[in-house]
């Protein structure tokens, strides 16, 4: 048997009529394409086969594969164990990462057939899942590497912000925020809740303080929660949660309809959408014997507006006859 990389016994007997399998190994030490021969010979006639060998080594595999639970803004440690692949000779290992937020000591050695370790701090500047790899490589350019999976939570939460506001109507909510670095940084802001919007970023200059406007403007009645996040990567995530309360508006009054017995006549109500999203909304009439709605729904476009159309179908010459339209 010869060629690097491969191995075997170094006979085997095969009973006579019988097969037996020959065990031969391929143990490649690092990347790249190897051969080898194997010669299968019959000791008393020297009659045999022999065989030509090639072997492909592949790049390793992740050595261990690492799920780090953290929260933003937190520094979390972790701990690598790395086996010396030169065998026996000291290994002299260079630690690379593709994770942003990760930091350490970049360079550490093995004893030669030993196992070392090492560690790195993980501080993730904002709450999400983070796939990346940490990479253990020699100066000859061979490496051991890890596959990381970091699932960061949001940190706590700054403050609870109560906002309450008629629907249709809007309210103003101001939130202050400092930048706490001596450079200039742009926030991302996230923000979730209904009725609930504003501008996608806030710039802030060095160790500036600067007032960021959030508007709530709801459409349907009742509590609700809600939350802003400002993210940078710098600076780190801060977010605030909202609790949102939507009042019931007083009704509106229309002017008196009137009309002739067997006629009909029709009112135009507009109805606004103070948000930045497509609403459908459902009409109702408490009394559709002689108010009726002539649209079953309305669509309303980001910030739009739709006619609403209100017939009157007058049922006695003696009384004043009411009702209430609603839209949902």
């Amino acid at each position: 048997l010869s060629g690097q990389c491969f191995s075997g016994k170094p006979s085997i007997v095969v009973n006579p009529k019988c097969t037996e399998h020959y065990p031969l190994y391929f143990s490649p030490t690092w990347l790249g394409d190897y051969s080898g021969d194997l010669t299968l010979q019959i000791a008393n006639s020297h009659e045999g086969n022999v065989y030509q060998l090639k072997g492909t080594a592949e790049e390793p595999l992740a050595e261990a594969h690492f799920v780090v639970q953290c929260t933003a803004r937190e520094s979390v440690v972790q701990e690598f164990e790395v086996p010396n692949i030169m065998g026996a000779e000291v290994c002299d290992y260079t630690v690379y990462s593709d994770l942003g937020f990760v930091s350490g000591e970049d360079e550490f050695s093995v004893p030669a057939q030993s196992v070392g370790s090492f560690e790195l701090t993980l501080k993730p500047f904002k709450s999400a899942t983070t796939h990346g790899t940490v990479t253990c490589m020699t100066p000859s350019g061979r490496y051991v590497w890890f596959s990381m999976e970091v699932r960061a939570v949001p940190p706590a939460v700054e403050d609870t912000i109560a906002v309450t506001c008629q629907v249709r109507k809007a309210v103003l909510v101001h939130i202050s925020l400092t930048n706490p670095v001596k450079e200039h940084l742009e926030f991302h802001v996230n923000f979730s809740g209904h009725g609930v919007f504003g501008l996608d970023h806030l710039r802030l200059g060095p160790e500036e303080t600067k007032q960021y406007e959030l508007v709530f403007s709801p459409l349907i009645t009742g509590m609700s929660e809600g939350s802003v996040h400002f993210v940078n990567e710098l600076a780190g995530e801060y977010w605030y949660k909202l609790q949102l309360q939507a009042t019931e508006a007083p009704p509106e009054t229309l002017p008196e309809m009137s009309c002739e017995i067997g006629t009909r006549c029709t009112r135009q109500v507009t109805v606004d959408n103070p948000l930045d999203e497509l609403v459908t909304l459902t009409t109702s009439s408490s009394n559709s014997r002689n108010f009726c709605i002539k649209e079953r729904d309305l669509v309303l476009q980001p910030f739009g507006s739709a006619q609403l159309t209100v017939e009157y179908t007058p049922s006695s010459l003696t009384e004043v006859e009411n009702g209430e339209v609603a839209v949902s």
